[in-house]
């Protein structure tokens, strides 16, 4: 998923930062939110989106699409007083 993830968020080199997180997540296979920024967040988020939507196109699992929707919302969440 971090592969594609990474693929959907192809930032052109526009943060650097963000570019070298995603390539640390698809080799470990953990993604840290904590040090990123809200519109880094957001950038994510819209990736999953993005795959999620894709996802949906070629008629996935239903399970599938509510993981990746639920996978949104806590990117979304993180940071956010509640």
């Amino acid at each position: 998923m971090f592969s594609a993830l990474r693929e959907e968020l192809d930032t052109g080199g526009r943060d650097a930062e963000l570019d070298q997180i995603m390539e640390s997540a698809e080799l470990t296979y953990l993604l840290e939110l904590e040090p990123l920024t809200a519109e880094q967040r957001l950038e994510i988020a819209q990736g999953v989106t993005q795959l999620r939507d894709r996802a949906a196109e070629r008629q996935a699992a239903p399970e599938l699409l509510d993981y990746l929707t639920r996978v949104r919302e806590f990117i979304l969440m993180q940071g956010v007083n509640l």
